[in-house]
């Protein structure tokens, strides 16, 4: 059974760089992939997940062990890529990959429309709708686009995402909420839901 982060967190703590490795090893991959997604720059997002492993090593004396590691890293991750976006002042567009939702955090019409996607998916090759997804993520706030991937992307649950954006499970709700229909909308509009 592997060691759990709090313990891995402990381990390197005391001294142990083969705790931070399997840190390192667990988290980097969705780290990457969030980060991607905002950036959209492989290589820019490269370098932002080296630098959140930097952070992490520089405060994980900071972590506190109340709440969960993945979402403290997750809000390392924000943070860094909102300070390369102040470095860069670049508009961010952000992209889509189909995955299934957390189905038991989502209310019945964010279902309906995550279900209906996941058919259209199957009727329509996705690289057909991926544009008008993108479309729509690209006009709705940074905050909505963020709880959108948490969720949709890296499969998070609501209090894991509210950790992240340091904000009320109610708002994660909303934001949601809000990108969700902005997508369905999008999705209506050009004949495809």
């Amino acid at each position: 059974m592997p060691d759990r982060d709090e313990n891995l967190v402990n381990q390197f703590l005391a001294g142990s760089q083969q705790a931070f490795t399997q840190l390192v090893e667990r988290h980097k991959n969705p780290i990457y992939r969030f980060l991607l997604q905002r950036v959209q720059d492989a290589d820019l997002a490269v370098d932002l997940t080296q630098e959140v492993f930097i952070k992490l090593f520089q405060n994980a004396h900071l972590y506190q062990q109340f709440g969960k590691f993945s979402s403290w890293l997750f809000r390392i991750a924000q943070n860094v890529a909102i300070d390369a976006f102040r470095k860069q002042k670049k508009a961010i567009i952000l992209r889509f990959e189909q995955k299934s939702a957390p189905k038991n955090d989502l209310d019945a019409n964010e279902k309906e429309l995550i279900d209906n996607s996941t058919s259209l998916a199957n009727k329509i090759e996705f690289q057909e709708i991926q544009p008008f997804i993108e479309k729509a993520l690209a006009e709705v706030p940074l905050e909505q686009k963020e709880a959108f991937i948490l969720s949709q992307i890296q499969g998070m649950r609501y209090q894991e995402i509210a950790q992240i954006q340091n904000c009320p499970i109610g708002t994660v709700k909303s934001r949601l909420h809000l990108a969700l229909t902005k997508i369905r909308d999008v999705l209506k509009a050009n004949d495809l839901l």
